[in-house]
């Protein structure tokens, strides 16, 4: 699916999700512990070599053109916009690692200059059973049981102990004859075989 596309559905969905649950997490051995200091600079507060995705809550708020290098990385600062056109026009930063796009740091267009949302690609990033590619089934005891309301076509978990972090599940092959389409079902019902499509760290 075209990245910039998703990052517009994604959009819709932080509006809609503003007015329903939260979401987030699970627990995992660190090596580096994170340093929770108010005036530090992002590079840090992550040990890029050990980051987990929990780490990532402390990029949100940040002032989006502070952040870091990372070696071995593509960073590149790109222009999003909205389904509404330009009135509605925000910023996003890009980490790739051998081309692959690894996540998405992006602003909003209520404020372009701050951290408002970061959104996960890539398995290289993982929070114990926790990753891009993981099957429901191996993260369905860490999952609310509620799901979030969104476009259709789009099925969003949110994780119970952590508010920041959604998780989207891949329904690409699910037909639009099926309750998982319009996400009309219960925890339950999700199959344990549907992949985490991306990771979305995000303040309600």
């Amino acid at each position: 699916m075209n990245k910039i596309l998703k990052i517009t559905v994604l959009t819709l969905f932080a509006v809609a999700f503003v007015n329903c649950g939260g979401k987030k997490v699970s627990n995992s051995e660190q090596k580096n512990e994170t340093v929770e200091v108010q005036d530090t600079t992002i590079s840090q507060i992550i040990f890029w070599d050990t980051v987990t995705i929990k780490d990532f809550v402390y990029l949100l708020g940040k002032p989006i053109d502070s952040l870091p290098e990372i070696k071995g990385y593509k960073k590149k600062k790109i222009s999003i916009e909205g389904d509404e056109g330009a009135m509605y026009k925000w910023f996003g930063i890009e980490y790739k690692y051998q081309n692959k796009l690894i996540f998405i740091a992006e602003s909003s267009w209520i404020d372009k200059h701050i951290v408002h949302r970061v959104t996960l690609y890539s398995d290289k990033i993982k929070e114990g059973k926790l990753y891009v590619g993981q099957t429901f089934g191996n993260i369905r005891n860490l999952i609310r049981n509620k799901i979030p309301t969104v476009s259709d076509g789009y099925l969003f978990v949110t994780l119970d102990k952590y508010p920041e972090i959604t998780i989207e599940l891949d329904i690409s092959n699910i037909p639009d004859t099926s309750p998982l389409y319009y996400g009309g079902v219960n925890i339950s019902e999700i199959p344990d075989s549907l992949k985490i499509e991306s990771i979305v760290i995000m303040k309600k």
